[in-house]
């Protein structure tokens, strides 16, 4: 069926705009829910769904509890709003602003930005712009700075290591000792990431050597452990992503 448009000179009756208003509201809780849902293991969809079973010994129509609708009762508009008004407060209030998740998906979700280190409008996220501040780093004016977690390791913070430090790179200190060694003995083998050879060159442990100082060195990879630029442990990415 054909839908005539709106003339241009047409203005917008009140209860037009209301419903327009109330189909936005609906819409961004369908997208909040959705993901909600995705991050919470279903907890909202079985509120939505079991809604009768879930409150029904409770009184309804108070601030912080659904109204329970009975089959073959009419249920009142004000009422139905209400509900959708209740579950899209728990909802926002689920991750407040400033709550950083990892996510497995490659688009980021409604409500959410990635943790990229960019700048963005403090006036157009003023909740998370009050909750981070200027913890990730400083922004040109009238803006603030997401974290950037690419390629990051998170930990918790302490009192005396606050949100938003950064640290390089680490290796727990280490302390080894190689004692009194006669090289000339020929018996002497090192092994794993230990080798040595002799400073004017050749195998200190070869028959008929003299006495001989040796160059020890230290190499992982020589016992088959990996080696990188960094240290750390198996892993795998995701994208890390901030609630506004």
């Amino acid at each position: 069926m054909a839908v005539a448009s709106r003339p241009a000179s047409t203005t917008r009756k009140p209860m037009q705009a209301h419903d327009e208003q109330v189909h936005r509201r609906v819409a961004e809780l369908e997208a909040r829910l959705r993901f909600t849902t995705r991050l919470w293991g279903g907890a909202i969809v079985l509120c939505l769904v079991g809604v009768s079973t879930l409150v029904a010994a409770q009184t309804k129509g108070t601030r912080d509890e659904l109204h329970v609708f009975v089959a073959g009762e009419p249920a009142r508009a004000a009422e139905v709003n209400d509900n959708f008004r209740l579950v899209l407060e728990k909802a926002e209030t689920a991750a407040p602003p400033g709550t950083i998740v990892a996510y497995g998906g490659i688009v980021v979700p409604p409500g959410w930005l990635l943790c990229d280190g960019a700048e963005v409008a403090a006036e157009e996220y003023p909740e998370l712009a009050g909750a981070i501040g200027v913890t990730w780093g400083a922004a040109s004016s009238g803006h603030i700075r997401l974290p950037d977690l690419q390629n990051w390791f998170l930990r918790g913070a302490a009192q005396d290591d606050p949100v938003g430090r950064e640290q390089g790179f680490a290796l727990e200190g280490m302390t080894g000792e190689l004692p009194g060694v006669v090289v000339n003995s020929h018996n002497i083998v090192p092994s794993g990431v230990f080798s040595w050879e002799r400073s004017a060159g050749g195998d200190a442990n070869a028959a008929g050597t003299a006495d001989a100082q040796v160059n020890i060195t230290f190499d992982p990879a020589a016992a088959g452990i990996s080696v990188a630029d960094e240290t750390r442990p198996k892993n795998k990415a995701v994208h890390y992503i901030i609630k506004y």
